[in-house]
């Protein structure tokens, strides 16, 4: 089950290895798609805007998780390219320990903050209660989305992507079938999405874990007591965390938008939301294919072939400009009609207002799609340090979104926040990226 990149054509390699990914990305969108479109359906407009509201927040915590863990799977990439099984079992469950801790620490910490959490985002009063509950919810779920991050994650670096796709279909599958239960007839409104969604990935996460325990012996090669280290800790978490931190400063940006947007009014957030949901599904074409460009480098890395580093990057730009085409124009001419999916009770203001944010935002979509190959091809590398800059320079861009551009001219400000974010956070990637292989070339 394992795939060897250090040989044969990059582009096809990478592209095949990206699709199972890209199935994978759009299928964990539809975990969210599938509780909007549901609570839309079944419970209304402002559970909608309360399920949305609260994205920004969730999107942070689950970005540090899975942050932590794609640096995790780095170090496993870079001993397999290598040759090093010992090293791959010994960072595994270094890793593993590593997020046992971190799931302990940060469900406490959260579930205490939570009712300032809830403040600070300037959450509308007429949805507080319900901000709350699905938030809170969310938090207890953090262990499952650590399980799952972290095993799939793992199987990827060993070039096996198919599996974790499979797995998340079934939970998918089992999640609608829980949405439908606990909204549509339980009638538990957002707090029956939110069990749903974390009982789903709890379940994608052990199944990836019967899997890897049956089908993965190398994992399990060291003694536990044997394989823990302080030092292959230190390893781990000087590539998560500097990755954990670029995902959460750039959920934090969000966070940011979204309190600003939740001064528009309900009318904006769930313009916002919709169009987002449907955004993200095209988003996952370049997050996919920069998550596959991750592994190739990293194995790469541990063969030292850094000219063949070189050309997948050069080859994936080619491919993603072209995803960036196609789907800039789809979304312009098919946004309006697709946000409706989501509810019955869309109004004509609230499809203009998305009209305006699929007319505006996917024709910066090459700016983000670079974002994706030249940061996950640095992390590959090991440097965590500079992708965290540009996720700096998305916070610098949102900020300047949502509290100069926002107040100014409104719903549009929030939109150009996302272009804006995608543009700095180039401004370090593309140069380091540049001078990082001529360095490693010489």
């Amino acid at each position: 089950m394992t795939r060897d990149m250090t040989t044969g054509n990059p582009v096809k390699l990478i592209l095949a290895f990206a699709v199972p990914i890209m199935l994978s990305s759009i299928v964990q969108q539809f975990y969210q798609i599938t509780d909007t479109m549901i609570v839309g359906q079944f419970v209304g407009v402002n559970a909608l805007a309360a399920v949305g509201s609260c994205g920004g927040i969730i999107t942070m915590v689950i970005g540090w998780a899975g942050g932590l863990t794609s640096g995790f799977s780095i170090m496993v990439a870079r001993s397999f390219g290598s040759g090093d099984e010992k090293k791959v079992s010994d960072y595994f469950l270094n890793s593993l320990l590593l997020c046992i801790l971190m799931t302990a620490g940060m469900t406490a910490v959260l579930q205490i903050i939570l009712p300032w959490i809830v403040d600070v985002v300037n959450t509308p009063q007429e949805l507080k209660a319900e901000v709350t509950q699905y938030i809170r919810i969310s938090f207890w779920g953090i262990g499952a989305a650590f399980l799952y991050n972290i095993l799939s994650s793992v199987q990827r670096a060993l070039g096996d992507s198919k599996t974790p796709l499979i797995f998340l279909g079934i939970s998918v599958v089992g999640n609608l079938g829980l949405d439908l239960v606990c909204v549509a007839w339980l009638k538990m409104g957002v707090v029956g999405a939110a069990v749903a969604t974390v009982v789903s990935q709890l379940f994608a996460g052990l199944l990836c874990l019967a899997f890897i325990i049956k089908k993965y012996p190398l994992l399990w090669k060291s003694r536990p007591k044997d394989a823990i280290s302080g030092r292959y800790m230190k390893r781990l978490l000087g590539l998560g965390v500097p990755m954990a931190l670029q995902f959460s400063i750039t959920a934090i940006g969000n966070i940011l938008i979204q309190s600003a947007l939740n001064m528009l009014g309900t009318v904006y957030i769930t313009a916002f939301t919709a169009s987002s949901k449907i955004q993200g599904i095209f988003m996952s074409m370049f997050s996919s294919l920069g998550a596959a460009l991750s592994t190739y480098v990293g194995q790469n890395m541990g063969a030292g072939k850094v000219k063949r580093i070189r050309e997948g990057v050069r080859d994936c730009q080619i491919a993603a400009l072209i995803f960036s085409g196609v789907a800039m124009l789809f979304l312009y001419f098919a946004g309006y009609y697709l946000v409706q999916i989501f509810s019955s009770d869309m109004t004509k203001e609230i499809l203009d207002a998305s009209s305006q944010y699929f007319h505006l935002v996917p024709f910066f979509y090459p700016f983000l799609s670079a974002i994706f190959l030249y940061r996950n091809a640095l992390q590959g590398m090991g440097n965590g340090f500079v992708p965290m800059l540009g996720g700096v320079g998305e916070l610098l861009a949102r900020t300047i979104s949502s509290a100069v551009l926002a107040p100014r001219i409104g719903f549009l400000g929030i939109c150009l926040g996302e272009p804006l974010a995608w543009i700095f956070a180039l401004v370090p990637l593309i140069p380091f990226y540049i001078h990082w292989t001529k360095k490693l070339l010489k």
